[in-house]
């Protein structure tokens, strides 16, 4: 199973799942099968790169929204100084 596919999955099951730098932030965290815990360790690289292109995807978004000129956005990664275009 992918990030994505994983992401979603956890989404579905009522988990709230976002990056918080490089930690993954997964609530409720008391009923987390063992399981389950080690295929989020196994996975934290791919699923801390897939919120954190969710989180740039929504901040394009919501400019794009904001303002209905723009032709197109795209958000600067301000903590690494890298333009991330989106």
């Amino acid at each position: 199973m992918g990030a994505p596919d994983l992401i979603f999955e956890l989404r579905r099951k009522g988990y709230s799942v976002r990056a918080d730098g490089n930690y993954l932030d997964i609530s409720p965290a008391n009923d987390i099968s063992p399981e389950l815990v080690q295929q989020l360790k196994q996975s934290k690289p791919e699923l801390l790169a897939e919120l954190q292109r969710e989180t740039r995807r929504a901040k394009v978004l919501a400019k794009l929204d904001t303002d209905l000129t723009l032709n197109g956005a795209y958000n600067v990664d301000t903590e690494c100084g890298r333009i991330k275009l989106s």
